[in-house]
């Protein structure tokens, strides 16, 4: 028997950069240079208040802004990498995926499994910052943060070498907190995901014209609320939860950032008493801030991208979804108008997960031009 195929964070990378490069391999230099732009901004914020520090160190006149060339070219980079990846997910994902849905056997698009597979992979291409394109963003993020921390940590050092790994310390503290909170999240995704296909179901059959007699004349209105309060009930409580352990998580980042404060504060001003020029203490100071603050980026990005490719990773699993009936994409004829023969010839089915069997040994056959009416109670197997 076939072992079921694993998709693991480095396959989902490869397959979202190989369409990547398939469809637009412009993309990729763009997110290279968004990378460079951003970090070259990122300092610049840093660097220009010291700089005026000690423009007014020397009595020295001059007005400099924080938007200054790097930061309106890395804008401009950013918008043209966002449009970019726009047009792949609009232009190759999206289409992907429901031409396979269009293409799969019905019997199995209406297997609750199937179904809530879709749900899961329709999460890759579903927003901005999720699947597909949150992964293609947030790796530009990624490696911009991590440029940014090589940079600032080799500044660091020439001061204190010590402040480098209390820093590195204390951020890898705020990671594993982030890590708990996230991991809670990702335990429950499948439950969040069956409730959502029960809720999206019960909003269908309220919703639809053919039931409103049903619903109306056998009393189903508080049924079926009933069965979607239920459901929403607990979709709630399991985000609550979520809510609660990200709360703890900011909670203690908080209490740990105070701590930095005061520890890498407190060393500088000691520096600054011993002699350091304002406009170097300025400049520390936004470093070690900046430090803290990409560190903590960059793992939420790690986390974010982890999170991103789950869904990428059930949508291939969908996309390769075998046809198990082989029914193919049926007859093509030649001619419109042309007649054909069917024939049945002991035919039987069940759907999947029960052994009741909807057609049992059925045979029989339409000759050209022929007509057959098929009469039974619901639920008899007509539409099958």
């Amino acid at each position: 028997m076939n072992q079921p195929k694993t998709y693991t964070a480095a396959s989902n990378q490869r397959y979202i950069l190989r369409e990547l490069w398939h469809y637009d391999r412009s993309t990729i230099f763009y997110a290279l240079a968004e990378i460079i732009t951003q970090i070259g901004k990122g300092f610049g914020t840093i660097l220009i208040p010291s700089m005026i520090v000690a423009f007014l160190e020397q009595y020295q006149k001059g007005m400099i802004t924080q938007e200054t060339l790097p930061g309106v070219v890395a804008k401009l980079v950013t918008f043209f990498v966002g449009y970019s990846i726009w047009c792949i997910i609009t232009g190759t994902m999206i289409e992907c995926t429901y031409q396979k849905y269009m293409s799969l056997d019905y019997v199995q698009c209406e297997d609750e499994k199937v179904q809530q597979l879709l749900k899961k992979a329709g999460e890759a291409v579903s927003g901005n910052y999720r699947g597909i394109e949150g992964v293609l963003h947030y790796d530009v993020e990624l490696l911009k943060e991590a440029g940014a921390l090589i940079l600032y940590a080799s500044l660091i050092s020439g001061v204190s070498a010590w402040l480098v790994v209390l820093l590195v310390v204390i951020s890898l503290v705020q990671i594993l907190s982030y890590k708990l909170a996230n991991n809670y999240e990702l335990k429950h995704r499948d439950a969040k995901a069956k409730l959502t296909v029960t809720q999206d179901y019960l909003d269908r059959q309220a919703y639809a014209v053919e039931n409103g007699k049903d619903i109306r004349l056998y009393q189903m209105k508080e049924w079926l609320s009933g069965h979607y309060r239920a459901a929403n009930k607990k979709y709630q409580a399991l985000l609550a939860k979520e809510k609660a352990c990200y709360f703890a998580d900011d909670l203690f980042g908080l209490l740990l950032q105070l701590g930095r404060d005061v520890v890498c504060y407190g060393y500088l001003i000691g520096q600054l008493m011993q002699g350091m020029s304002i406009a170097r203490f300025v400049l520390y100071i936004g470093i070690v801030s900046g430090f803290s603050t990409y560190f903590s980026e960059l793992t939420m990005m790690i986390s974010q991208i982890s999170s991103c490719l789950k869904p990428v990773g059930q949508m291939q699993e969908f996309t390769e979804l075998e046809n198990v009936y082989h029914h193919g994409e049926g007859v093509r004829l030649k001619d419109e108008k042309e007649a054909v023969e069917v024939e049945f010839s002991h035919v039987s089915f069940s759907y999947p997960g029960t052994d009741h069997k909807i057609l049992d040994d059925v045979s029989f056959r339409i000759k050209k031009g022929g007509k057959m009416a098929l009469v039974g109670i619901n639920g008899a197997g007509k539409s099958t």
